[in-house]
């Protein structure tokens, strides 16, 4: 399957369409690439990764670079440790279950963030450090 790749002004993607991969995965294969699973720090770069996605055909929910521990209360934080503040949750997010501790983009959602389990392969999308 062929990468496909852009390059913005503000942002640097990479995404496979439809190389379904589990969170731990994908986090090691965006790495292997010298990239990130994604990351959003404003509300500006989210829409950028949106629009990249829809804009390369996904018809899949996409894994992003946000996870929890799983104690309560939740903390989210970039697959470096640091703590991310600035999220899109679609309603009912983030819920209380325990074992769902990473964060995708949920496609029939209006691209918003949900929570699921780990182990469960989906797309996902790398940026730059």
């Amino acid at each position: 399957m062929a990468d496909k790749e852009v390059k913005g002004d503000d942002s640097n993607f990479h995404y496979i369409p439809n190389e379904k991969l589990n969170w731990n995965d994908a986090k090691e294969r965006c790495a292997n690439m010298g990239m990130e699973l994604a990351r959003f720090s404003s509300e500006l770069e989210y829409e950028a990764g949106v629009n990249y996605i829809t804009n390369m055909g996904s018809t899949n929910d996409v894994w992003v670079g946000v996870s929890s521990d799983g104690t309560t209360p939740y903390e989210y934080k970039w697959t470096d440790g640091e703590p991310t503040f600035w999220f899109t949750w679609i309603i009912g997010e983030p819920n209380s279950q325990e074992s769902e501790q990473c964060v995708r983009i949920k496609r029939n959602n209006n691209y918003g963030y949900a929570t699921r389990q780990c182990s469960f392969e989906f797309d996902y999308l790398c940026s730059c450090k």
